[in-house]
């Protein structure tokens, strides 16, 4: 037999050398140049330019229910106009596009969505008052009460500009945020002082529809004038009341604080004998209040909405002329809405 043999192995000493640390360094340095520079994109550029963008959107889209709250009002018109030369008012359907949200930068950002609602059971008003007119030699009092609901929404989830809501309702556009709410485009809601007299002009729209449409891009409103009426009341004997259930109660209170009290003329001293010190308004927990000679304004404050209450007094200054015209609109936003 052979004698075993050993294996051997022969091991070699490592030795350091440089030839792969310039590529290394190198691909690093790229790397580092690279996530300095999506870094610079994330943290500076994309916040900023989406900002822009959502602010932009927002002026657009209040732009686009400028166009909204305009094909509405002239549709009533032309209605009125027709009804006025004893002839029938034709239906009219228009769609009015709107925005609801925009693109996002590729990668960098996501899309900035918006929901566009549609609602027949809010914005409510109701105006109630008396007046006399001669039947048979005899004059005699009637009593009206006329209501009108229904508005139009617009939420955007902005992320770099500030949340805002478009609503419209009664007519009116108003822009709302966290910090506050203001009447962008004021309603169809005018007084008219003249000599010992006032006289009273006011739209009352219904929107007939419920739904929603979410998402980015362009959808829009349709709205159909099913019909309208226009009314003159005179001789009203009693206090014209006008109240008002919205989730917008502090842009309402200020609008018709601010139009009465300029049809009136009023000043400081109409409200020295009826107001505490502070003479425009007042605040009783969740209430605020206006009063003086000719009118009253109310605001309560509840959970999600206000009623705002608007009392015309007619002791003063005596009620000549009451024109309501009101008018109806079927609404479709989106494929969703439905009329119930």
């Amino acid at each position: 037999m052979e004698p075993s043999r050993k294996a051997f192995r022969i091991k070699r000493k490592l030795r350091w050398d440089n030839k792969g640390v310039a590529s290394t360094v190198g691909t690093i340095m790229a790397l580092m140049v690279v996530m300095t520079f999506m870094s610079m994109i994330v943290n500076q550029y994309v916040p900023v330019w989406m900002k822009d963008a959502e602010s932009a959107h927002m002026n657009e889209v209040y732009g686009q229910f400028g166009t909204l709250k305009g094909s509405v009002d002239l549709q009533v018109l032309s209605c009125v106009i027709m009804l006025r030369q004893n002839e029938p008012c034709m239906k009219s359907s228009v769609f009015s596009p709107i925005e609801i949200g925009i693109d996002g930068v590729p990668i960098f950002s996501a899309p900035t969505v918006g929901e566009l609602t549609a609602r027949e059971d809010r914005g409510k008003f109701s105006v109630n008052f008396s007046y006399q007119h001669e039947v048979k030699g005899t004059n005699q009092t009637f009593y009206v009460k006329q209501n009108s609901s229904g508005n139009i929404v617009l939420h955007v989830a902005n992320r770099y500009f500030v949340r805002q809501t478009l609503t419209y309702e009664g007519g009116a556009i108003i822009r709302s945020q966290e910090e506050g709410e203001v009447m962008k485009g004021e309603p169809s809601f005018m007084v008219t002082k003249k000599g010992d007299y006032v006289e009273i002009w006011m739209y009352l729209i219904d929107l007939y529809g419920d739904g929603s449409v979410g998402g980015i891009g362009t959808q829009g409103v349709h709205h159909d004038l099913n019909g309208a009426s226009y009314d003159e009341y005179h001789n009203v004997n009693s206090d014209v009341t006008i109240v008002h259930w919205t989730q917008n109660g502090e842009a309402w209170y200020d609008f018709f604080n601010e139009t009465l009290s300029s049809a009136y003329g009023v000043t400081e001293q109409d409200y020295e004998d009826n107001s505490p010190p502070e003479w425009d308004w007042y605040d009783t927990g969740a209430q605020e209040k206006v009063t003086n000679p000719y009118f009253i304004i109310k605001r309560t404050v509840f959970d999600d909405y206000s009623l705002v209450e608007i009392t015309i007094e007619s002791d003063d200054v005596d009620i000549g002329r009451l024109t309501l015209v009101s008018s109806n609109f079927d609404i479709i936003v989106g494929e969703t809405s439905s009329r119930t």
